[in-house]
């Protein structure tokens, strides 16, 4: 049913990171640490591994050098867009059964979930 051609070695939290980059187009460590609920150090080390899959890129602020920003490559944005574009197909299958009222239920549902 579902064709998963699309194939990414990124784990949850790799996946994560990403997403919460990609929303503010430009987030400090000390955000990402406090997003994902860990220390620093730990934000730190799955930075490290992104940027060596050339998925983000650091730099440091330049009013405080402590501070680094985290900002998607264009090689992230794409599997990103590659991502959303799958889950979008497996979406539209999933629900294909469904009419448009049962499918604005669901949405009004899901979202209920999400605020809760």
């Amino acid at each position: 049913m579902r064709d998963n051609n699309l194939k990414h070695d990124l784990t949850i939290a790799q996946l994560e990171v990403l997403w919460f980059v990609g929303q503010a187009k430009n987030q400090s460590m000390d955000a990402i640490a406090h997003h994902l609920n860990v220390k620093p150090p730990s934000a730190t080390a799955l930075i490290e591994k992104l940027e060596k899959q050339e998925l983000v890129h650091r730099t440091r602020d330049d009013e405080d050098r402590r501070v680094v920003h985290i900002r998607l490559t264009q090689k992230a944005k794409k599997q990103i867009n590659g991502l959303q574009k799958q889950k979008t197909k497996i979406l539209d299958e999933i629900t294909a059964c469904l009419s448009v009222n049962d499918k604005a239920e669901l949405e009004r549902i899901i979202a209920r979930i999400i605020e809760a």
